[in-house]
């Protein structure tokens, strides 16, 4: 867990497998196949590094988007396992201008215990953007998955969004991004 637990920074770029970075504790991903097959996206993988909630954000060579460091705002919720996750889900989003209040009151007694419930999901977290930090968020989740096929949750997602079972608050912004994510390497 040592590798998550503290500031995070996201760095995406186009490579399937990146040259090293010079960040330690750095972990490259990839977006899942039935994601990448449902959306052209403008970049193909993510690095999620350990990163400094001092530091400014440094985008790694060839990065099309750095976005960090952000903060974590709680504990991991659930039983997190950094050896254990087949794929990651990462959410970056924003409120409503003048609705900070409303949209983390909703996230956190909502629509965070509605995402730990998807198929697979076993942990979740999440951070804000340190106040020195850069990029078009100011939230982002983590959520853990041990889920042999991740298109199982993706349509579950799909199916329950905007449903009793998972409603949305007018209080989000419309502007937001998520990606299923699987590891191609391990931490180093």
């Amino acid at each position: 867990m040592e590798r998550l637990q503290g500031p995070v920074r996201l760095d995406f770029h186009d490579a399937e497998m990146p040259s090293r970075s010079h960040a330690t504790h750095a972990r490259d991903f990839v977006l899942s196949d039935r994601q990448r097959a449902a959306a052209p996206w403008p970049h193909r993988g993510v690095t999620i590094a350990a990163a400094d909630a001092d530091a400014a954000v440094s985008p790694r060579p060839g990065a099309t988007l750095s976005i960090g460091p952000f903060v974590p705002r709680r504990p991991w919720t659930g039983d997190a396992d950094e050896h254990r996750y087949s794929h990651l889900l990462i959410a970056l989003t924003n409120a409503k201008q003048g609705r900070e209040a409303e949209f983390d009151d909703w996230y956190w007694s909502q629509h965070f215990p509605d995402g730990l419930r998807l198929p697979g999901c076993y942990a979740g977290r999440r951070y804000a953007l340190a106040p020195q930090g850069a990029g078009p968020f100011a939230h982002l989740a983590i959520y853990q998955y041990d889920i042999a096929e991740i298109g199982e949750s993706i349509d579950e997602l799909a199916r329950r969004s905007g449903t009793p079972e998972m409603p949305i608050t007018d209080a989000i912004s419309p502007v937001f991004q998520a990606w299923y994510i699987q590891p191609v390497n391990e931490w180093r």
